[in-house]
């Protein structure tokens, strides 16, 4: 799924623009950087993702009370099975709609 760019003024608009690439962030005991203490739009991706409702996906967040550190990859892709598992005999009621 193709993501839409970061909101501007979000976190990750921030990130974007202040890393050149894959980073892994720590941030200690000391969390008074403006950045980490200011409240910010963060993007959820997650189970649930709408890119038609992008102001929908994020939400009000200070990452320095959210958060101990931050891995921050620009560009990933989805995931995929090594192998297909066998199909199984009954159906997997917690994975189903069924409103059980």
């Amino acid at each position: 799924m193709d993501v839409p760019n970061a909101i501007q003024g979000s976190h990750e608009d921030l990130l974007h623009s202040a890393l050149n690439g894959p980073s892994a962030l720590a941030y200690g005991a000391g969390r008074a950087g403006r950045w980490l203490s200011t409240w910010r739009g963060h993007r959820a991706i997650g189970v649930v993702h709408n890119p038609a409702r992008e102001r929908g996906n994020y939400v009000h967040t200070v990452m320095g009370q959210r958060y101990d550190g931050l891995v921050w990859l620009p560009t990933t892709s989805a995931l995929r099975p090594l192998h297909r598992e066998y199909l199984p005999d009954e159906p997997e009621l917690e994975t189903e709609p069924t409103g059980f």
